[in-house]
C-alpha cells in the first residue's frame, strides 16, 4: 500500500513540475475598488451592466464612470489603473489574462483620465500600452502616469516617475519622469505642461495607493500583499489543525457561508464568482473555504487563480454548489497519503486536535510558540486536488456546505435572494440521480445561448462521460477503503483542474487584436510570438523615501537575473519597435523629484466621504 501511495504522490508531484510557469501566474483583472456609479460593457454582451466590486473585466470589455464615480482596477498583469469621472476606456488586451494569449496589455482611453502605477510585480515583460483616438503612448517602466483624453483625440500624459515613449511619425520620443507633455497627429506637440498631481483625484489615488502591508501578508503569496490588506479588517487568521494550516475566518454570524453573498457571472474561463463582500476577491479566486468542527468556515491561501473554487452538482431543474475544499480536504486527510509536514485529521474530515504521526515532524512554531506562518501545508497550497465527476444519488450527498438554486437562476443578479442551503432544498429520500463535476463551469456565452440550456447540455456531457456513481464519496462516507476511495475521485493538481475545458467550450483562448490608431501604426503593434513569462522578483520599492509600506514580492529575492526588460533609454534614434528614426526625433530628459507622493496627500475641498470598514 506504501508503495501505491507513493507512486501516486510521484506522479501528482510530475504534473505539478510540467505545469506551465506562465498559465500558472494568469487571472483576471477586477475592479477591486468602486465609488458612485459606473457601467460595464461586457465583450460578449450587446447591452450594459451596473458595475460592482470584484466584477472579473477581460479583452474587450468597456467601462465608463458617471459623474463624481472613481473606480480602481487591478489589472491580471499585476499593475493597477484607476479611472475619474466621467472616463470611458476599453481593455483592448490585457498580458496575462486567463481568457487570451496578448503578451502586451493596451487600453483605448476614448475619453477621461486614468492614472496607471506599473508594479515592480508586474508579470509581462513587455511596456504597457495606451491608444487613443489620435495618440500612442507606451509606459516603459514601473512608475506612475496618468493620462488624459483630449478633444482632438490625442493624449496629454504626466509621468511623476517612469520612462514613457510616445509613438509619432518620426519613431519614439523619451518622456521622462516630472515631465508632460501632450501627444497626437503623429508628434509630441507640447512639453512642460504644469503638473495636475494635487487636485481630488490624484489625491485619492494616493490614498488608495497609501495601504500598509498588514498581518494578512505574512500568509498570502507577496505580490498579493496590498489586496489582502482588507482582510485585516474583516476578520482574523488563527492556525487550523484539521487542514495543518493558517487560515482566514471573516467576522461574520454562525449562519454565514462562502459562495452565497454575491452572484455568477459569465466568462469564457467558467462562471466566476462574484462577491458582494468587500474583501472577497482572494478568497473566492485563490485558495479554497474549508469547514472545522472547531472553528466553523475558514480560508487557507492557495496560489492558482480559477473563477470560483467549488465543486458542481446538478439534477433537473436545480444546481448546486460547494467550497471544493470541503471534499479535497476530506479526501486527502482521509485516503490520499501523506506529504512531508502534513498531519492527518479525523476520517471524517473534523478538527480539534488529530493524532500526529510519528515520522512527521509538526509544523515549526516562533519563539513565541505560535505557529510560524509559512510552516502552511494546505490542500490548496500544496498544489493537490481531487477530480471528481460522476452521477451521484442526490439524496446520499452531504447537504452541509451546499448551495442550491433552481436552474432558471443560476445567472440571476438577484441570486444571493433566490438560492437556498443544501440543508432546505436537497432531496433525504428517494432515488433521484444528479451529476457532479469538479472544475470550472464553462458554457458558450448567454448572448449564444440560454445560461438553463448551457447549464443542462455541460452536465449531461459529464453523465455520458463519467458513468461511475460517485455517491459514498459524495456523502463523505470514512467506512470506504481507500481502493475504493481512489477509483471515485481522480488525483490531479489544482493548475489543471482551474483550467479544465468542458466539452471543448474552452479548448482555444482568444487572440485579441487591439485597434489601430492614428499613433498605432504597425511598427509598435504587439508582436505575435509566445507571451513572455516575467519571474517572480523581489525589486527594491519605487519610491525611496515616500514612507510607503512595500507589499514585497513572490518568490526569488534576486533582481539580478530575468529581470524585466524595459525599453532602455535611447541617445540617438529614440525609436520605438523596429522601425529607425529620422533626424527630427529627439528626447526628453527631466531630472526625476526625490519625493514620490502624488501633490501633498491632502485632497482639495470637494473630496467625498469613504465607507470605513469596522476596525
Amino acid at each position: 500500500m506504501k508503495k501505491v501511495l507513493t507512486a501516486g504522490m510521484l506522479l501528482v508531484i510530475s504534473n505539478l513540475a510540467m505545469a506551465s510557469t506562465e498559465d500558472e501566474l494568469t487571472s483576471l483583472s477586477y475592479i477591486s475598488y468602486l465609488e458612485r456609479y459606473a457601467t460595464i460593457l461586457p465583450a460578449n454582451q450587446d447591452e450594459s451592466l451596473e458595475a460592482v466590486i470584484n466584477m472579473p473585466l477581460v479583452a474587450g470589455d468597456r467601462v465608463d464612470t458617471a459623474r463624481e464615480a472613481r473606480m480602481e482596477v487591478v489589472l491580471a498583469d499585476g499593475n493597477t489603473l484607476w479611472m475619474d469621472e466621467y472616463t470611458t476606456l476599453s481593455f483592448d488586451a490585457v498580458a496575462f489574462s486567463r481568457d487570451s494569449e496578448a503578451e502586451r496589455t493596451v487600453i483605448f482611453l476614448a475619453e477621461g483620465s486614468i492614472l496607471v502605477e506599473v508594479s515592480e510585480f508586474a508579470l509581462s515583460s513587455k511596456s504597457i500600452r495606451i491608444d487613443s483616438r489620435g495618440a500612442t503612448v507606451y509606459l516603459a517602466e514601473r512608475g506612475l502616469y496618468r493620462l488624459r483624453a483630449l478633444p482632438t483625440g490625442g493624449l496629454s500624459l504626466e509621468v511623476l516617475e517612469g520612462l514613457a515613449e510616445a509613438a509619432t511619425s518620426a519613431g519614439g520620443v523619451l518622456i521622462r519622469g516630472q515631465t508632460t507633455a501632450e501627444v497626437g497627429g503623429g508628434e509630441v506637440q507640447r512639453t512642460g505642461l504644469q503638473f495636475t498631481w494635487d487636485d481630488d483625484f490624484a489625491a485619492w489615488v494616493e490614498m488608495r495607493r497609501q495601504v500598509a502591508a498588514g498581518e494578512s501578508s505574512q500568509y498570502v503569496d507577496l505580490r498579493y500583499s496590498r489586496q489582502a490588506a482588507q482582510l485585516d479588517n474583516y476578520g482574523s487568521w488563527m492556525y487550523v489543525d484539521s487542514i495543518n494550516s493558517w487560515a482566514w475566518q471573516p467576522s461574520v454570524g454562525g449562519e454565514w457561508q462562502p459562495y452565497r453573498a454575491g452572484r455568477w457571472y459569465w466568462t469564457s474561463t467558467g462562471y466566476a464568482w462574484i462577491s458582494y463582500e468587500p474583501w472577497g476577491w482572494l478568497p473566492y479566486h485563490y485558495g479554497s473555504w474549508y469547514h472545522d468542527v472547531g472553528f466553523g468556515w475558514v480560508w487557507s491561501w492557495g496560489r492558482h487563480w480559477g473563477p470560483a473554487w467549488v465543486s458542481w452538482m446538478w439534477w433537473p431543474g436545480y444546481v448546486g454548489w460547494c467550497p471544493y475544499g470541503y471534499y479535497n480536504s476530506w479526501y486527502w486527510n482521509s485516503y490520499g497519503g501523506y506529504y512531508p509536514g502534513y498531519r492527518p485529521g479525523h476520517p471524517g474530515g473534523g478538527g480539534g486536535h488529530p493524532v500526529p504521526r510519528g515520522d512527521v515532524m509538526p509544523p515549526a512554531r516562533t519563539a513565541s510558540g505560535r505557529m510560524a506562518p509559512n510552516a502552511s501545508s494546505s490542500r490548496m497550497a500544496s498544489g493537490r486536488a481531487v477530480d471528481i465527476n460522476g452521477k451521484v444519488r442526490v439524496a446520499s450527498v452531504d447537504r452541509r456546505g451546499w448551495t442550491v438554486v433552481s436552474q432558471n437562476y443560476f445567472a440571476s443578479p438577484n441570486l444571493s435572494r433566490l438560492a437556498r442551503s443544501g440543508d432546505r432544498v436537497m432531496p433525504t429520500t428517494g432515488d433521484q440521480m444528479g451529476v457532479v463535476m469538479s472544475g470550472p463551469l464553462a458554457t458558450r456565452s448567454p448572448r449564444d445561448a440560454s445560461p438553463r440550456t448551457e447549464i443542462e447540455r455541460v452536465f449531461r456531457g459529464v453523465e455520458s462521460r463519467a458513468t461511475a456513481d460517485v455517491s459514498p464519496l459524495m456523502a463523505r462516507d470514512s467506512s470506504l477503503s481507500a481502493d475504493a476511495v481512489r477509483q471515485l475521485g481522480r488525483q490531479t493538481n489544482l493548475a489543471d483542474l482551474s483550467r479544465a475545458p468542458v466539452d471543448g467550450v474552452r479548448s482555444n483562448r482568444q487572440t485579441v487584436t487591439p485597434r489601430l490608431t492614428a499613433g498605432a501604426g504597425s511598427p509598435f503593434a504587439p508582436s505575435s510570438g509566445a507571451r513572455s513569462v516575467q519571474p517572480n522578483l523581489y525589486r527594491p520599492t519605487m519610491y525611496s523615501g515616500s514612507g510607503r509600506a512595500t507589499s514585497g514580492a513572490m518568490g526569488s529575492s534576486s533582481s539580478s537575473a530575468g529581470s524585466r526588460q524595459l525599453l532602455a533609454p535611447r541617445t540617438s534614434s529614440g525609436t520605438i519597435g523596429s522601425g529607425s528614426s529620422s533626424g527630427g526625433s529627439r528626447q526628453l530628459v527631466t531630472p526625476r523629484s526625490s519625493s514620490g507622493t502624488i501633490g501633498s496627500g491632502s485632497s482639495s475641498g470637494g473630496s467625498r466621504q469613504l465607507v470605513t470598514p469596522r476596525s
